[in-house]
């Protein structure tokens, strides 16, 4: 009587775990670098159809350290998994992680990190475009979303696909990213001014007007440039790109984060509106809050990530 009142107590658990578990995750190896084997993790919901649409993740770190594992990251999946999204995370090489003299007058290694990141994220997406119907992800429908460095390293593969570069040529010629969602990101080129030869995938810049870690305006150093979202804002604008842009006045690096948090609702109605259902947009908001200033200062400064 003993072990049948076992066994139906360990039923009744195994019942309320499927339902409180909606999701399962899956995990690929999507590329091999030197010694370093690339993983990505698949969340899907439960109730997801053969193909999802899909939100593509890259974390932050200033190319140094992170995790697409972090507690608060996968908060943010969980947050997009109940809105029905699948979501792909990926790891990527850390091109930073060790390296010295890291600033405006050493720009080399940072770029060099960056191509290295933008070329695993193209990688990863490689991996699902040839295994989308393992992934469960529909090609036409996959959001960039990033945080810091991995804003930098979405909105430089967009760029890259727009511009159709040695990069991407492994990508079918038809590929596009349906959207690019950025939190306190710049685009890093190495070939002069920012110049999109078709148009880019709609994008959601979300920044800092006080951001020091990553520029909010831009700079330009021979045919290095940096265009933060002040600086990309204009350039979709005058070109008449689709676009969702917040400015954050007074506030620094804290929007690579709490958008996660508490603009997820907001990120959800760009990818719908302008990613889905391709409504033509252009939207620049400057948002006044002194919560945010006030609640989520940065602690991160380039002396403490490259120091």
């Amino acid at each position: 009587m003993k072990n049948i009142f076992t066994l139906i107590v360990l039923f009744v658990a195994c019942i309320y775990s499927a339902s409180a578990q909606s999701f399962r995750v899956d995990n690929f190896d999507y590329a091999q670098r030197d010694t370093t084997t690339l993983t990505l993790d698949v969340y899907t919901p439960q109730s997801t159809p053969k193909l999802n649409k899909t939100v593509l993740y890259v974390f932050g770190g200033g190319f140094v350290e992170g995790s697409k594992n972090d507690a608060d990251n996968v908060k943010f999946y969980k947050t997009l998994l109940l809105k029905g999204y699948t979501v792909v995370a990926i790891d990527y090489r850390l091109g930073l992680k060790g390296v010295k003299n890291v600033g405006v007058l050493h720009p080399k290694a940072p770029f060099k990190a960056i191509k290295m990141a933008t070329e695993d994220l193209i990688s990863a997406t490689k991996f699902i475009v040839d295994n989308n119907k393992l992934v469960g992800v529909d090609t036409s429908k996959i959001v960039l979303v990033g945080s810091s460095a991995g804003a930098i390293t979405v909105l430089r593969a967009d760029y890259e696909l727009t511009n159709r570069t040695e990069m991407v040529s492994s990508l079918p010629e038809s590929f596009r990213y349906a959207g690019v969602v950025s939190m306190a990101g710049a685009l890093f080129t190495d070939n002069g001014k920012p110049r999109y030869m078709r148009e880019p995938a709609p994008t959601f810049m979300l920044h800092g007007t006080k951001d020091k870690v990553v520029f909010y305006g831009g700079v330009k150093m021979f045919n290095l440039s940096v265009a933060g979202t002040a600086k990309l804002t204009k350039i979709f604008e005058k070109n008449k790109f689709n676009y969702w842009t917040y400015r954050f006045k007074g506030a620094t690096h804290e929007v690579a984060t709490f958008p996660r948090v508490y603009l997820n609702s907001q990120i959800e109605e760009f990818i719908q509106s302008l990613a889905f259902d391709k409504r033509k947009q252009q939207l620049d908001v400057l948002i006044f809050d002194s919560y945010v200033r006030e609640n989520f200062k940065s602690n991160v400064s380039l002396n403490n990530l490259y120091n």
